[in-house]
């Protein structure tokens, strides 16, 4: 598959970055599938909500993300985020924007390459967003709140460990 190497590359660094203790909940909470379904290459899914999915669109495989839309609005005035969707990024409306399973405070994004994802998530206030939105994912619906310590969440992204 031409750009395998890119897409994993990306996939990875997404659970790295994004995925509240990726090493602790692996399996039990949340899931990378890489298999080619129509129109899709892989999705990241923490439950049963995708948080991030990699189109099957060999010459630039665009990405489709989801945060935590009221924090992305309180670090951001119009003009300023605005700037951070650049011509590359879409934030998509309408009936298949948002995931009932998701919650209320949510926006997903269209991003046209796996560059411009990147360039997208790295910025500090879209970063914060996405790991909201995935760490709110984590303790919804799944046994998560059951088998782990809470504060794990909050310091899921942190150096530190939550003894």
């Amino acid at each position: 598959m031409p750009g395998r190497d890119k897409v994993l590359a990306f996939l990875s660094d997404y659970v790295r970055d994004f995925v509240p203790a990726p090493a602790i909940t692996e399996g039990d909470h949340w899931v990378v599938t890489l298999r080619r379904q129509v129109e899709v290459l892989s999705r990241v899914n923490i439950g049963p909500v995708q948080v991030a999915v990699v189109a099957d669109d060999q010459d630039h495989y665009p990405v489709r993300v989801w945060v935590a839309e009221s924090l992305l609005r309180a670090a951001l005035d119009d003009d300023e985020f605005e700037e951070i969707l650049g011509g590359a990024v879409e934030r998509l409306e309408g009936q298949h924007a948002t995931q009932p399973a998701g919650g209320a405070d949510q926006v997903s994004f269209w991003i046209d390459t796996l560059d411009e994802a990147r360039r997208f998530l790295t910025h500090p206030a879209v970063a914060q967003a996405a790991r909201l939105y995935n760490a709110r994912q984590a303790v919804r619906r799944t046994s998560w709140h059951k088998a782990h310590v809470p504060a794990l969440v909050d310091g899921a992204f942190t150096d530190t460990a939550v003894e």
